[in-house]
């Protein structure tokens, strides 16, 4: 997976490589004031999805992620 940071996707990205069953479209982590904002397009193009992360939870969030891996 492609991980961008502070950086806005505006489009789908086309690259025949996120068709793959084991790739995803690029994700962007981008620092906001209170939150740090997590964007990814789905899989068809069709729309971009938003998680809102409080800053406060983040390291909860990384505790969590090291879990899942």
């Amino acid at each position: 997976m492609t991980i961008l940071y502070d950086k806005v996707i505006h489009e789908y990205d086309e690259n025949p490589l996120f068709d793959e069953p084991d790739y995803a479209q690029p994700l962007t982590v981008e620092p906001c004031d209170d939150f740090i904002v997590l964007t990814q397009w789905d899989g068809t193009g069709e729309c971009q999805h938003c998680i809102l992360v409080e800053r406060r939870d983040k390291d909860a969030l990384i505790e969590a992620l090291q879990r899942a891996g």
